[in-house]
């Protein structure tokens, strides 16, 4: 059976933008508990008690609500979904998530939009990115594809596993960049172009909403990643006290070659 009921878990960025895109083709219901003040688009309906999902009758539940909350808003709803409806969640992190569908035999999508309100265009998403969890539910799997076709949104696909080991890298370290420089940084510095650039961009990150910040640096791939950042700075540290003008220059030079490949 196609998908024609969608509900959404939670009212914030993120399950307003999947409920202003979705709306346009389905039939959209939110369960958010707190109070909506902006205003609402009239062809979503609000749900306030999980029990009142069972009139909506649901084929895909997109679960919008920050990490730590997502396996509490899914148990609070399990006993009132159709038996045939697909979960989704769309977590930084996976770890965890994985479980918790095979523990429950749920179907299920997992994916991850690998954008948002700080640096990327939430009205018009194209040439951003999106990644699919490749052990998800054919059906689900399908759906989020051409959905994020439909945006020219390129999606990419890969295990939950080799997920998190990926977001370790392409957000984890662009953060813990970020909180590195914010946290050796002087205010009363005179800023050069470099440096109020650098300030810009960290602050920009360091805005995002703390339990996305949270969940990023929380990721089991953080640790390993910091690891590697401490290492080569030991290596620099002591490049730099030895005064090894030679091997500084060595490292520059393969910096320069790996920047010019990306």
């Amino acid at each position: 059976m196609a998908i024609q009921n969608i509900l959404i878990l939670g009212y914030g960025r993120m399950g307003q933008w999947f409920a202003k895109q979705l709306s346009k083709d389905y039939h959209i219901a939110v369960l958010e508990k707190s109070p909506i003040n902006n205003k609402t688009p009239s062809n979503i309906h609000f749900i306030e008690h999980s029990q009142d999902i069972y009139f909506h009758n649901p084929d895909l539940i997109i679960n919008a609500v920050n990490l730590n909350s997502t396996i509490t808003a899914f148990n609070d709803i399990i006993d009132y979904l159709p038996e045939r409806a697909i979960l989704s969640d769309i977590t930084s992190v996976k770890n965890g998530i994985k479980a918790y569908y095979q523990n429950k035999n749920l179907r299920f999508i997992s994916t991850h939009p690998m954008f948002g309100p700080t640096f990327g265009n939430m009205d018009d998403p194209k040439n951003e990115n999106a990644i699919i969890i490749e052990e998800s539910d054919k059906e689900g799997i399908e759906f989020f594809r051409k959905f994020y076709h439909h945006l020219n949104i390129t999606t990419h696909f890969t295990s939950f596993e080799n997920h998190d080991k990926l977001m370790a890298e392409s957000l984890s370290l662009p953060f813990l960049t970020a909180l590195s420089f914010i946290l050796n940084t002087s205010r009363s510095i005179i800023p050069g172009t470099t440096y109020q650039k650098q300030m810009d961009i960290s602050e920009q990150l360091l805005s995002e909403d703390i339990h996305l910040l949270t969940e990023i640096l929380m990721n089991p791939g953080s640790l390993k990643k910091i690891e590697t950042i401490k290492n080569s700075l030991n290596k620099l540290y002591e490049t730099i006290n030895t005064r090894d003008n030679d091997e500084l220059k060595k490292i520059l030079k393969e910096l320069k070659e790996i920047s010019s490949l990306s």
